[in-house]
This record gives C-alpha cells, structure tokens and sequence, in this order.
C-alpha cells in the first residue's frame, strides 16, 4: 500500500515538473528562434545593400540612381523569405565630394552631401528595414526596431 502511495506521488511530482519546465523551455526555443531570424534579417540587409551599391555603381546612367538602387533592392527582396514586404524598407541615396564628407554622413547624418550626383564622386547607399517581431507578444515587443545599413561606393562612371 505505501508503494503504491509513492509511486502516485511520484508520477504527481513529473506532472507538476513538466507543466512547470515545458512553458519555459518552449520560451527558450521562441526566444531562439526570433534572435536566430533577427541576425538572419540582418545579414541579408548587408547583402542587399552592398550588392546593390555594388550594381548602381557601376551603371554609366547618372540621372537615376535613386531608383535604380532601390529597383535592385526590390527585385532582391523576394529572395530571401523572411523579408517580404518592401513596405517596411526605407532606401536613400546620398553624394558627396570628399571621403571625410561621407563618414561624417554614415556617422551622424551630416557633412556636405548631397541627393544630386553630378559632380560627387562618392555614393552613400542607405537602407532601412522596419523589424517586427515573428511572434508578436510582449515578451518579444523589445525586438522591434530599425536595421540600418550604409555603404560607401566610389562611381566609377
């Protein structure tokens, strides 16, 4: 009689350990997942942008890089799956003459850079992903944010 006791107090303590231990492992592995997703969204940006900056540079039309950069950026978008909607990207093209122009624009937003190209041998390629979160909770409320990624790029035309 008195193993039996035990052996249903036993089988009341597993119980309560699972329904105790399963919420917080299954939290773990969500809060994984999204920061997985998170470097994964970030990782892509640089890509996108880069290969862009990398594209628009080399095309000899001057009067149209804004939206030939951002042609480029759209086309890439459908690539990669878990940045779909080019609603949430912001892209901006910025010019300038002298290289210490260009970092103080990538730093703070200022320097003597310009939106028109003629004469600036230096291309600033700007892009901004609005981030949300894959689980919209308050737990991963704190995720949402903007990714920014700029890039320098010489015109070679």
């Amino acid at each position: 009689m008195f193993k039996k006791l035990l052996k249903n107090q036993s089988g009341a303590v597993l119980s309560i350990e699972f329904a105790v231990i399963l919420p917080l492992f299954l939290l773990l592995i969500f809060m994984f997942i999204e920061f997985c997703r998170l470097l994964f969204v970030s990782s892509v940006l640089d890509v996108i942008t880069v290969e862009g900056g990398y594209f628009v540079a080399k095309t000899k039309e001057e009067s149209n890089y804004s939206q030939l950069f951002y042609d480029k950026v759209s086309d890439d978008i459908p690539i990669w799956p878990l940045i779909t909607s080019s609603s949430h990207l912001k892209v901006e093209i910025v010019y300038c003459s002298l290289v210490d122009d260009a970092i103080n624009f990538t730093k703070n937003g200022g320097g003597n850079c310009y939106t028109s190209p003629i004469n600036h041998s230096l291309a600033v390629f700007s892009v901004e992903y609005q981030y949300s979160p894959m689980f919209s909770n308050s737990l991963f409320s704190s995720f949402k944010s903007v990714l920014e990624r700029k890039v320098v790029v010489f015109k070679e035309y």
